[in-house]
């Protein structure tokens, strides 16, 4: 019980730093499709394809 009073305690006070906010994205009409993308990060680019 006393294990899980403190994992609460420490998820409430560590909840705002890990959560932060959702990277700014957009949809924009390819080849009349909708796609959705983000921009997030630094350096160079890196496009994440998902097979259907």
């Amino acid at each position: 019980m006393f294990r899980m009073v403190i994992l609460t305690a420490l998820l409430a006070v560590a909840a705002p730093a890990l959560a932060e906010g959702e990277p700014p994205g957009d949809r924009v009409a390819v080849n009349g499709m909708t796609m959705y993308y983000e921009v997030s990060g630094k350096g160079d680019p890196l496009i994440v394809l998902r097979g259907a």
